[in-house]
């Protein structure tokens, strides 16, 4: 994934968190907001609770994989965190 589709910085995912609209499934939430760079960027988060860090590192890629085989160009430009 390119890095400027990426929400590289800690302030960005922190912005995002605490001002974007929440969306809560069974094993995901999603939090966006608009951005005016006339792209999406993505952040995913992956807790460290009692995984290790072979188990993170596989659902990292797989929601990356996801994001850019399906979801990436169908939506504009907003900053999302998947948690």
């Amino acid at each position: 994934m390119p890095r400027s589709q990426r929400l590289s910085g800690s302030a960005d995912i922190r912005r995002v968190l605490h001002a974007g609209q929440p969306s809560r499934h069974d094993y995901l939430d999603i939090y966006s907001t608009d951005n005016a760079l006339g792209h999406t960027r993505v952040a995913f988060v992956v807790p460290r609770f009692r995984h290790t860090a072979v188990a993170r590192n596989r659902v990292r890629r797989r929601l990356r994989e996801i994001w850019r085989r399906d979801i990436a160009s169908r939506t504009a430009s907003l900053d999302v965190v998947l948690r």
